[in-house]
């Protein structure tokens, strides 16, 4: 990984713009098939010391964010630094000097990759509400459940498209909520996202 950054500009701020192509380039795909990670994801393991932020990557690993989202509706501390941290320096790209400014920025100046982000902890409003319980927010007259720590369904590419598999993934969220058709009532976007349904959603979407 030396090499890789030696090539990248010599700097660990230059590895924010390591892809699969470069690992490729450079030698590196023994460690993609080694240790089954992103290359991201090595970057981040190999130089443990370095105060990273992931979102900054070109690219993370599949079912990065549905895993820091699950993490974090467990109550993992560093699921939520994480989380907040990417606020805060998504924030500040917009202005963004307190957590209430927020309450002033516009949807649509939100950018698009921040926006469906977020949709993993149940948009924007949800975490910051989460994250700053203690401060009032216009919203918080609105139900805004915290979220419930789901597993991740493992569906092999490609076949999303079967409508049994769609059943199937619908019966493993209903368990994950409950157990009932009606807890069904009570799933969110983030909860689909969370277990991995991301390619259902899309599917029906299209």
């Amino acid at each position: 990984m030396d090499f890789v950054k030696t090539q990248l500009g010599g700097t660990l701020e230059s590895m924010y713009q390591i892809t699969t192509q470069i690992m490729h380039e450079t030698g590196g795909p023994a460690l993609l098939t080694t240790l089954r990670l992103s290359p991201a994801e090595i970057v981040m393991h190999t130089y443990p010391e370095h105060g990273w932020c992931p979102w900054k990557f070109k690219r993370l690993g599949a079912g990065w964010w549905s895993d820091l989202a699950r993490s974090f509706a467990r109550g993992n501390i560093e699921a939520s630094v994480c989380l907040r941290e990417y606020i805060e320096d998504t924030g500040r790209t917009l202005g963004v000097k307190t957590p209430t400014d927020w309450i002033d920025v516009p949807t649509k100046s939100l950018p698009i990759g921040f926006q469906l982000h977020l949709r993993y902890f149940g948009g924007l409003r949800a975490a910051l509400q989460y994250l700053y319980p203690y401060l009032k927010w216009p919203w918080t007259s609105q139900q805004v459940n915290p979220p419930k720590p789901i597993e991740r369904h493992t569906v092999m590419r490609g076949q999303w498209q079967t409508p049994q598999t769609e059943y199937n993934f619908m019966l493993f969220l209903k368990d994950q909520l409950g157990g009932t058709y009606e807890d069904l009532y009570n799933a969110s976007f983030a909860h689909c996202l969370q277990s991995g349904g991301t390619i259902c959603i899309n599917t029906q979407i299209s």
